[in-house]
């Protein structure tokens, strides 16, 4: 099974996590566009600057115990994670197919980051082998975390503009201030003097 996560920015290190991203529930941390661990596989995809970037996650052999919750996270610049980290989760059960029953997936739609509005392209074939059933659960995916990364960035970026613009400001004036104190009190002269 495959899962896109789909991200506004991604960084160097990207994850594919079961539950949360520490310690042993690290599946795959990688700095490379692909890598994979035994049966699990990340791919990232980097698009054009007006469309997201994809992070494609992959377990293959699904076993029921593959089960759970799973995250994929993007670290990004240091000032970008101000803004905290970017990171998506998903739900996967897996149960055993009975004698009777075609084994059956139900596709989930594109997994987003909570900061992206949601968009459903449909997922990528998938045949799992006669012994397994996936099921998804009807609850959407949901990542958890803010609601919302870019009115902070645009927050954050405003803050930055302002700062600057104060600080230049200040500057001019601290100059003129100096300019005007060099050239001292003017001078009298007594129209008397003829010297």
């Amino acid at each position: 099974i495959t899962v896109t996560c789909e991200f506004g920015y991604t960084g160097k290190t990207r994850f594919f996590c079961k539950e949360t991203c520490k310690g042993k529930n690290i599946l795959i941390q990688t700095t490379e566009d692909r890598d994979e661990k035994g049966r699990f596989s990340i791919r990232y995809e980097e698009r054009s600057h007006t469309e997201f970037d994809f992070l494609h996650v992959s377990i293959t052999d699904l076993k029921p115990s593959d089960s759970g919750r799973y995250r994929c996270r993007s670290d990004g610049t240091v000032l970008l994670n101000l803004f905290g980290n970017q990171h998506a989760d998903f739900d996967l059960v897996v149960t055993e197919a009975s004698d009777f029953s075609k084994p059956k997936w139900t596709p989930r739609p594109l997994i987003r980051s909570t900061f992206v509005p949601a968009a459903s392209p449909p997922p990528p074939p998938f045949s799992p082998s006669p012994s397994e059933t996936i099921k998804s659960s009807d609850k959407p995916a949901a990542a958890s975390g803010s609601s919302s990364l870019y009115p902070l960035l645009y927050v954050g970026l405003s803050l930055a503009v302002l700062i600057i613009v104060l600080v230049t400001a200040l500057l001019i004036f601290c100059q003129r201030k100096n300019l005007h104190q060099q050239k001292g009190p003017p001078v009298k002269k007594d129209p008397t003097d003829f010297t």
